[in-house]
């Protein structure tokens, strides 16, 4: 009997500090979900936002590792340059720019992406840990 009296005063004491609060301003969330429900704007402001880092990233990390293999091996920066940005070049032009089979062409721009691949995630980690 007695704890159900001072149950009922925490209670009341509980409702009335929410209330004062509330009148104030000042909200109380017992969960992200809460948050969100009462603000929607905020997740989809923060997940945009975390999508533009991380698209940014993204790019900086393949400039990074397009430097990279000009570093490493300038004629397959060359290769991959010319076939994914030169206007509709097809890999037997770039074989006989070469003097290399089509085959031989595919196999190195194969190995040059593989290379670009690994370099761009290096360097996409280090961005996103920045």
């Amino acid at each position: 009997m007695q704890y159900e009296k001072v149950y009922k005063q925490m209670v009341r004491r509980e409702q009335y500090l929410y209330e004062r609060d509330r009148s104030h301003g000042v909200f109380y969330f017992s969960s992200e979900r809460d948050l969100y429900r009462l603000c929607p704007n905020l997740y989809d402001t923060e997940k945009a936002e975390r999508e533009d880092h991380y698209d940014r990233c993204m790019r900086n990390a393949m400039y990074l590792a397009l430097n990279d293999l000009e570093q490493m091996n300038p004629k397959w920066h060359s290769m991959i340059i010319t076939y994914y940005f030169g206007c509709n070049v097809t890999q037997a032009d770039l074989g006989e720019k070469y003097g290399v089979s089509r085959q031989s062409i595919s196999q190195t721009l194969g190995r040059a992406i593989l290379l670009l691949r690994h370099r761009a995630n290096y360097h996409l980690k280090r961005l996103l840990n920045e």
